[in-house]
């Protein structure tokens, strides 16, 4: 039982603002630099984009994430048809996480909105044609409503073996393709599967299948453990099963991990106990895409809706290992959901590991991730 203190700092720590004046705006840049790392983008080439913006009007923001994926998207085309197969794969990656970037913040009425998604997905699964072992699209039939879109990624250092497995998922406005420039890649270097979900209420899923959010997350994570029992036996050991959840997805992992008795251990990555005053009220940029995601008309409705995103007498049943990483100074998700939730779980085989950081620990987030990375290859060898 530990609650790690944060790394000591002499002065508070501010959030990079590449827009000043535009928090939001920069949230989201650090979110596209951040993945640099695992092949999410280019340095040079997010600082070409954001150069050319005008801070806060959205048709700039599109056009200027739409020029940058379709120039990278033809250096791809090109490499790929001289046989350049590995500057054909960086290219489809960062393309693919450049046309996310263009899609954010249109309106989901927009007619460019889905085209925009689908270039985002489309060029994502050619990049994945091209690494070795393939990643391999999924499309999980759910409850007989719809289907979850997923991947299932395999260990590049044990392909074939039978290893643990980690699902993985995002958060209000996230997609299961951008989770690979996050965990993802990191997870495939290590001795263990992985799967990358679009659940109930998030990316292709919502989209596509019509599938809204809903508080019982733990549903779509079971769908995919049956799942993987069944299709993916000869790959994953059904016993040692893990989940990630970040930002809205650490409200889903929680809720999955106190629901869904297969789980073995879970990282929560940002916490959020009650949605409506930890998330929504507390970072109020975010409402437009929750209500969204919900399949709610207004705020009164949306606030119906979220009143069962509650961890109130749920999170009491985790019975497995967790651990918890949240921001001190984090301005989407209120770090009073960390504690509350680290508090509420009744037993030793807990951690709650705090940065001086924003949300997402942006400041530490390759040492967030390799904490992560390494707690959990820890708990799922036992």
């Amino acid at each position: 039982m530990s609650s790690v203190s944060s790394p000591s700092a002499s002065a508070v720590e501010n959030i990079f603002m590449f827009f000043p004046d535009n928090r939001a705006w920069s949230h989201q840049l650090i979110r596209v630099i951040g993945e640099i790392n695992n092949g999410g983008g280019d340095f040079g080439e997010i600082f070409r984009a954001a150069s050319k913006m005008k801070v806060g009007d959205a048709e700039s923001w599109f056009s200027q994430w739409n020029a940058m994926a379709q120039y990278v998207e033809n250096l791809g085309i090109e490499a790929e048809k001289r046989d350049h197969l590995v500057t054909a794969r960086e290219c489809y990656f960062r393309s693919s996480n450049y046309y996310r970037m263009a899609d954010f913040y249109l309106d989901r009425y927009d007619a460019r909105e889905k085209p925009t998604y689908l270039k985002h997905v489309s060029l994502f699964q050619k990049a994945c044609a091209l690494v070795s072992p393939q990643i391999e699209p999924l499309s999980i039939p759910f409850e007989g409503v719809g289907h979850l879109h997923s991947y299932f990624v395999r260990s590049e250092k044990s392909p074939s073996d039978k290893l643990p497995c980690v699902i993985l998922f995002g958060g209000a406005d996230a997609t299961c393709e951008e989770g690979y420039f996050g965990f993802g890649a990191s997870i495939r270097q290590r001795d263990m599967h992985a799967v990358l979900l679009d659940g109930p209420g998030q990316g292709y899923t919502l989209r596509f299948e019509g599938l809204y959010a809903r508080h019982d997350y733990e549903k779509a994570v079971g769908t995919v453990i049956d799942y993987l029992i069944s299709e993916k036996e000869d790959f994953i050991q059904k016993d040692k099963i893990g989940i990630i959840g970040r930002s809205m997805g650490g409200y889903y992992a929680a809720r999955a991990a106190a629901m869904e008795k297969r789980v073995r251990a879970t990282v929560v990555g940002d916490a959020i106990f009650d949605v409506t005053s930890d998330v929504y009220d507390y970072f109020p940029p975010v409402r437009k895409a929750i209500q969204w995601d919900l399949g709610a008309k207004d705020d009164a409705e949306a606030r119906e809706k979220l009143a069962k995103f509650n961890l109130s007498g749920i999170a009491e049943k985790i019975g497995s290992p967790i651990l918890i990483i949240h921001g001190e100074q984090d301005y989407v998700s209120s770090p009073r959901a960390a504690k509350r939730l680290y508090d509420s779980i009744n037993h030793d085989d807990k951690t709650l590991k705090w940065y001086k950081a924003g949300h997402g620990v942006s400041s530490y987030r390759a040492e967030a991730m390799e904490l992560a990375l390494d707690w959990l290859t820890e708990k799922l060898r036992k």
